[in-house]
């Protein structure tokens, strides 16, 4: 991102003014972060519901929503966007109701304000489209059009996935040890992805560049905001850790 400074104000002005909570950051360029957006509605049972959009430097207006034609009730989560040829391609996982089936869902068109739904894939309940080929995980399973890359024993749970310029980054919750981001690098090794002079790990992250956008955890349910460093590094994992994660097969070869 070409001005940090000026995202941050956006996202702050967002959260603070606005009561909008943002969560789930995917940087496409220089200019615009996509991301979830938090509404708090109290007319329904859930008091959070979470859409996609995303917010332009280029622009005055805080944010934009996509036209997804979900339900309003619908939960949007894990946006991943990139262009290929003339069309932007988005994909993100959403339910069609208030309920925990949850889908894949796909758009495209020549520019991100008129991106138009074109497939719904519903074996995929975590994950993302790239370049034609499927990433997502069932249960303790990391997968890639069905091939088997990671298998985690049942005290880790994945969160969330998405792709960067060094790899794959997985949100894992381990029962044990709590809360971790991992890249698994282009050459098939994992590391911890770390914030120098934290012990915050960077919650359902994403890398660009030099650039590590996460979401901070409020103290309230559902209460997020994005955040940025350029500050972070990579560290081994814990044996203890790593003891209950499997590479089954190499990734590189889809991306």
């Amino acid at each position: 991102m070409k001005d940090l400074k000026t995202l941050k104000e956006k996202i702050n002005n967002i959260y603070y003014k606005l009561n909008i909570k943002t969560h789930m950051p995917f940087i496409l360029n220089e200019n615009i972060l996509f991301c979830c957006f938090g509404f708090n509605d109290l007319k329904y049972e859930y008091n959070y519901f979470w859409k996609i959009g995303y917010i332009n430097l280029n622009s005055d207006q805080e944010f934009f929503l996509l036209d997804t034609k979900l339900p309003n009730q619908s939960i949007n989560c894990s946006p991943f966007i990139y262009k290929e040829n003339n069309d932007y391609k988005l994909s993100f996982v959403a339910n069609s109701k208030q309920d925990n089936n949850f889908s894949m869902f796909s758009y495209k068109g020549d520019n991100i304000e008129t991106l138009k739904e074109y497939q719904i894939t519903d074996f995929i309940k975590y994950g993302f489209e790239y370049k034609n080929n499927y990433f997502y995980f069932i249960d303790h399973r990391l997968l890639i059009n069905n091939v088997l890359i990671l298998n985690f024993l049942k005290n880790i749970f994945i969160l969330k996935m998405s792709n960067s310029y060094l790899g794959l980054t997985l949100t894992i919750d381990h029962i044990k040890y709590g809360l971790f981001e991992l890249l698994l690098n282009k050459n098939n090794q994992i590391k911890i992805i770390k914030i120098k002079n934290s012990n915050i790990s960077p919650y359902k992250c994403h890398l660009q560049n030099d650039v590590l956008a996460y979401t901070k955890k409020g103290d309230g349910f559902e209460d997020r905001i994005i955040d940025f460093t350029h500050d972070f590094y990579f560290e081994n994992i814990p044996e203890e850790i790593m003891k209950d994660i499997y590479i089954v097969n190499d990734w590189s070869s889809y991306i």
